[in-house]
């Protein structure tokens, strides 16, 4: 899947702008695969976004 080829390219996925980063990859992932692939899950695909975004947003690092 795109989003895992994404994933491992990314380093500092706690900064907020990489968060975002992730969400407008996702949103434009999803127009592409809507109108190129007919058998496409967008249920499917949205629950592995939220789960990537719940991952990435659920460590905070620790300061100090």
């Amino acid at each position: 899947m795109a989003i895992l080829s994404w994933l491992r390219g990314k380093k500092h996925f706690m900064r907020r702008d990489a968060v975002d980063e992730f969400r407008e990859y996702a949103e434009a992932e999803l127009a592409r695969l809507r109108a190129s692939d007919q058998a496409f899950d967008e249920v499917l695909y949205r629950q592995a976004v939220d789960l990537v975004l719940e991952k990435l947003t659920a460590h905070k690092p620790a300061h100090g």
